[in-house]
């Protein structure tokens, strides 16, 4: 089977535990990934707020990406001034150790009420970190509505 993870990048949902340090073993996919990078950038993420309210992790040269397009916004719309203050306040350097592990800043865990279990979720370019209730809710949800929301985004 041919390996398409550079083409792929983060995908795939998985169920993971915080240990008390707030360190979760990261995917072995995601791990691919990150190691697809070039070497000075493997190993090395942001973690920051995301709009789904949970803990983005983004490569170092995505985040500067994302950072970006926020800062072209319009300063002065309220809520784009809003996002270009939270952002970057809540954005925190972190990175893979020896097993794998990258630790999750307590001030973003507790942002988002996530507790030890979690689910980790693909988004491509980057991943998110959700508390496990919260993904389950939320896909239940989404998926009792697929059609709607496909429909409503296709319209913008």
């Amino acid at each position: 089977m041919v390996d398409y993870v550079g083409q792929l990048g983060f995908t795939g949902n998985f169920d993971m535990t915080l240990d008390d340090k707030g360190r979760m073993t990261t995917p072995a996919s995601f791990v691919k990934v990150l190691n697809s990078l070039p070497e000075a950038e493997q190993g090395d993420l942001i973690a920051t707020i995301s709009l789904n309210k949970t803990v983005a992790m983004l490569p170092v040269k995505e985040w500067v990406r994302w950072m970006e397009s926020i800062d072209s916004l319009p300063a002065l719309d309220a809520s784009s001034r809003r996002l270009q203050t939270l952002t970057p306040a809540f954005s925190f350097q972190v990175s893979l150790d020896g097993n794998n592990r990258v630790r999750v800043p307590q001030q973003l865990l507790d942002m988002f009420a996530i507790k030890k279990e979690v689910t980790v979720v693909g988004m491509k370019k980057h991943f998110e970190i959700w508390d496990r209730k919260a993904w389950s809710d939320f896909t239940r949800k989404t998926l009792e509505n697929l059609s709607e929301s496909a429909q409503d985004a296709l319209a913008h």
